[in-house]
């Protein structure tokens, strides 16, 4: 009987960097190392050198096969640890021989400087845990990844044009049902454990059974409790999710309600509906969306995902994209509504306002809430009144998301102070050119859109957007 021989082949590929780049790692059998390329111009190159065993009947040329799974985990820690979007395609250059002489495997000094930001510890870290984990463990941590690239990759592809928008909302999905199978045993153990203390409390306490009756009636009814509590919708994948959230303390309401939209988009995507509408707004789509959340679902996600990945295993990665995604979250309508009919705007600088420090709700989410024509416009009114003179168009202020919104929708309130306040201010945008968006129109369409009625806004581009004591309009 003949013994099957194996040979050690080398593959190596190169990613262009920017000039300032500089990373190196390794992990397993993979060898990371930016260098400067021989050409004039002195390229900063990426060059990822992956050793793997082959057949002894194939060739070196082969080894592109073997060594492709410990690519793509390569590509998914870049992407992961820098946010950028690391593809197959990013390759210039690649190459494959037999390695002659024995190779040591030896640990490299870890550096990531991406961007002007020193990632390293984060990237020793994920090095160190790929190192000293089991293949069991290190399948689920390059699954996320790779999910977590892939899902990076179709949502910036979209540029917000919609082209894979939709099956971006799925693949971070995904991400979140395949952690959240780490916390479900815990979480099951959990409910029974109060399940069973609730039993003995009753049947005992209440019912008065003791010894062999009461052990065997908990027995018993636990197991008819289960059947009902653990088998129905209560165990369903949004407590999953909430529970993992919780675990690793990120949950709050502002969270939870994202959690909604997202399962609710999810659901509209994996389950298809009818998808024609006779008006679209840009940027304009190459396909009719199947959901129909245009308030940044698919950016808030991705950091979200990325956030439950980086706490799972420890890191300090992606914490300040996540406290500035959570000053842009809206909470439920349930608690906007309840802010609003206790005044508690009328007790709040416009700072703490906009900060969120009263139930989260800021003038961002109030806006979001008229849009969604959860509240009425008399609600934004009486909220936001109080602190219009303090955000202006012309200064961002993180949690008053964009406010020229406010503008529009309060120019068509019955004080004339306020409304005429509003009024100047949007031409003074106008004229010089300080709100966010590319073309002022796109405001009217977008509230349209959302059947929303601005009724001056609407007047005063028709008008030919002029607004002034000596303009029409007036």
């Amino acid at each position: 009987m003949s013994i099957e021989k194996h040979t050690l082949a080398l593959s190596a590929f190169s990613i262009p960097l920017e000039s300032e780049d500089d990373i190196q790692f390794s992990f397993l059998n993979v060898i990371a190392e930016t260098l400067k390329s021989s050409n004039p111009e002195g390229q900063v190159l990426l060059c990822i050198k992956i050793y793997e065993k082959i057949e002894s009947f194939d060739s070196a040329h082969e080894s592109a096969r073997y060594s492709r799974p410990q690519l793509l985990v390569a590509l998914g820690i870049l992407s992961f640890v820098s946010g950028r979007d690391f593809t197959i395609c990013d390759i210039i250059a690649s190459h494959s021989s037999v390695v002659v002489e024995h190779v040591f495997f030896e640990q490299i000094e870890t550096r990531c400087h991406l961007y002007g930001c020193d990632h390293s510890t984060d990237l020793k870290a994920i090095c160190h845990t790929i190192n000293s984990e089991t293949s069991s463990q290190n399948t689920l941590l390059f699954s996320l990844l790779d999910r977590w690239r892939k899902a990076q990759h179709q949502l910036l592809e979209s540029e917000g044009q919609g082209l894979f928008e939709d099956e971006s909302i799925l693949s971070f999905f995904h991400v979140l049902e395949l952690l959240v199978g780490e916390y479900q045993t815990k979480q099951i153990t959990e409910a029974e454990r109060k399940i069973s203390s609730f039993l003995i409390d009753l049947i005992g306490d209440t019912f008065k059974n003791r010894g062999s009756s009461l052990d065997e009636k908990v027995r018993e009814k636990t197991r008819t409790m289960k059947d009902v509590l653990l088998g129905g919708d209560l165990l369903s994948v949004g407590s999953r999710i909430n529970y993992m959230l919780e675990q690793q303390g990120l949950l709050d309401d502002r969270v939870q309600h994202l959690i909604r939209e997202l399962i609710f988009a999810r659901n509209s995507i994996a389950h298809g509906r009818q998808v024609f509408r006779e008006s679209l707004i840009w940027p304009l789509p190459p396909y009719f969306m199947l959901h129909s959340n245009h308030f940044n679902l698919g950016i808030f996600i991705r950091v979200l995902t990325a956030k439950v990945i980086a706490t799972h295993y420890q890191l300090e990665l992606w914490s300040d994209e996540w406290n500035k995604t959570l000053l842009t979250l809206s909470p439920s309508i349930d608690i906007i509504k309840n802010f609003i009919s206790c005044k508690s705007y009328a007790h709040l600088t416009t700072e703490q306002f906009c900060s969120g420090e009263v139930d989260s709700v800021t003038p961002s989410s109030i806006v979001e809430a008229y849009i969604k024509r959860k509240i009425k416009l008399s609600d934004v009114e009486r909220s936001l009144e109080g602190h219009i003179e303090n955000i202006t168009i012309d200064k961002a202020m993180l949690g008053a998301g964009d406010s020229i919104y406010i503008m529009i929708f309060l120019a068509d309130v019955e004080n004339p102070e306020l409304s005429e306040f509003c009024k100047t201010n949007i031409q003074k945008s106008y004229d010089g050119r300080t709100f966010d968006g590319s073309n002022i129109k796109d405001y009217l369409r977008f509230l349209e859109f959302y059947d929303i009625k601005p009724r001056w806004f609407r007047e005063w581009i028709v008008g030919g957007m002029e607004y002034g004591l000596d303009k029409p309009g007036t």
